[in-house]
């Protein structure tokens, strides 16, 4: 006579009972472990939802059993079914039952129960003479080394796969059943499958990904954590202020708008457009800055220029029309600071007028390009400002002009007659006019490449990883405020 055992991972497991060797679930068995068949009643763990349990009775034809029985004992943990036999949960379990003649019987035990299960062989007389004892054990064993990985991401969506090493016998692996999926928090799905696309996501946006594994007998793995990014692209608009974002790694494509410079009869000077593209080898921290647009102060005495660095007007006079410089916008890699700017569009300069005889309306020099352009005239003899180079700020062009720097245009304020409008921002801003009311310089523009590495002054937190490639700039491109985009290539 016989018992055989066997889970639903098709372990199997086959006993003399004569013989009384071990018996054992040979599920789970730890890396390493020796699991010995001289001793009986070994105990494994069952890694399935039921054990099967097959059972051959007594053959008439020996003389020595006339008899053969067995039993499952144990309590049960839940309403189910055992040895085909409903059951409910707490009831104690200890019935005998009898095979016939060279029966084969099969019963089916749940697996997350302890149960013992006892053979016993009766002799002719009614006496028991051996019995052989299995204990099927609750597995315990939680899924262990869980790892969660991105496996394709867009702007609005992120594809995750899980993958699970849980050691079981033969060193084959067992997958859990079900997988918890978590977006931070906030639990999105219950699934069998260990794929997932996390979806409504926003662009270039982090998220805290979390997963949890479940295995078939309820036992769940510690939390598994993903921080990752969201694809697509981001603009970015003028607020006033810096705006900051972290990059993952990847490859990127960055594009900048500078601002427009302010109009006060003669058109504010067109901010200008750089492009580039920059691979990041780990997560960044990425700064934005939106040039804002340079205001028209007509005939007043005091404007501000527009927000980051279009120059203003402070205590000019009072009979010209003149007008601030706009801003320019750039993106800055790992610091706040004008030394990490990997990318920058020039700012326009403002626009004036003359109000004498001979006056005419003065327009603003454009900002970007490798130069910003020159402001225009609005008499004879009194020149707009100069626009800001590669290298250096716009210069004065004499009278109460005020020369451009690094990141910032000059500012204007000349008394009566004197006055003009202001320089744009930029990578080098631009001059203020000369005087009645003539034009701001624009600002200059940059991509910070092999070639132009050397153009940053003294102080550049950016190195050789941070080159840009298909980088180019452009002067005259934008009205009104600046903008920025990021957009992920790969």
């Amino acid at each position: 006579m016989y018992v055989m055992v066997t889970d639903q991972a098709g372990n199997i497991a086959i006993t003399d009972v004569i013989a009384k060797p071990s018996l054992w679930i040979s599920n789970n068995i730890t890396v390493g472990e020796t699991v010995s068949n001289g001793v009986e009643g070994a105990r494994k763990y069952s890694r399935s939802e039921t054990v099967a349990l097959t059972f051959r009775g007594q053959d008439s034809n020996n003389v020595d059993i006339m008899k053969t029985t067995y039993q499952v004992i144990g309590t049960v943990d839940k309403v189910g079914s055992i040895a085909g036999n409903s059951v409910t949960e707490g009831q104690q379990l200890s019935d005998e039952y009898q095979l016939g003649d060279k029966e084969t019987r099969t019963i089916q035990l749940q697996a997350d129960g302890n149960w013992t299960v006892k053979v016993h062989n009766y002799n002719k007389e009614g006496k028991l003479v051996t019995t052989n004892t299995v204990e099927v054990t609750r597995d315990i064993t939680s899924p262990t080394d869980v790892t969660i990985t991105r496996t394709a991401r867009t702007g609005s969506t992120i594809n995750v796969k899980v993958e699970v090493a849980d050691v079981t016998s033969g060193g084959a692996t067992t997958l859990p059943t079900g997988y918890q999926y978590y977006l931070a928090s906030s639990s999105k799905a219950i699934q069998v499958s260990n794929t997932y696309q996390y979806t409504g996501l926003t662009d270039l946006t982090g998220y805290t990904l979390r997963v949890i594994a479940k295995d078939k007998a309820g036992n769940v793995s510690s939390e598994k954590t993903l921080s990752t990014y969201s694809g697509g692209k981001r603009d970015f608009a003028y607020t006033g202020s810096a705006q900051q974002i972290t990059l993952d790694a990847g490859k990127y494509k960055l594009e900048v708008w500078g601002a427009q410079g302010g109009t006060s009869m003669g058109v504010g000077g067109l901010g200008g457009y750089s492009v580039g593209s920059v691979s990041l080898s780990s997560p960044t921290e990425v700064f934005i800055y939106c040039g804002g647009q340079g205001v028209g102060v007509g005939t007043g005495s005091f404007g501000n220029g527009g927000f980051n660095g279009g120059g203003g007007i402070s205590g000019a006079g009072t009979r010209d029309y003149k007008a601030t410089g706009g801003g320019g916008s750039d993106i800055r890699l790992g610091s706040n600071s004008l030394f990490a700017r990997i990318i920058v569009a020039g700012g326009g300069g403002g626009g004036g007028r003359y109000v004498g005889t001979g006056g005419k309306n003065a327009g603003g020099g454009s900002g970007g390009g490798t130069a910003g352009g020159g402001g225009m005239a609005s008499y004879s003899g009194y020149d707009g400002g100069m626009g800001g180079s590669a290298t250096s700020g716009g210069k004065p062009s004499g009278g109460s002009s005020v020369g451009g720097g690094f990141g910032y245009g000059g500012s204007q304020g000349g008394v009566d007659g004197m006055e003009a409008s202001a320089g744009g921002g930029g990578w080098y801003g631009g001059s203020s006019g000369k005087g009645v009311g003539a034009g701001g310089g624009g600002g200059s523009g940059y991509v910070y490449t092999s070639a132009t590495a050397s153009q940053y002054p003294n102080g550049c937190l950016l190195d050789s990883k941070y080159y840009l490639t298909d980088a180019s700039t452009t002067a005259g491109q934008r009205s009104g405020n600046g903008q920025a985009r990021i957009t992920l290539i790969e």
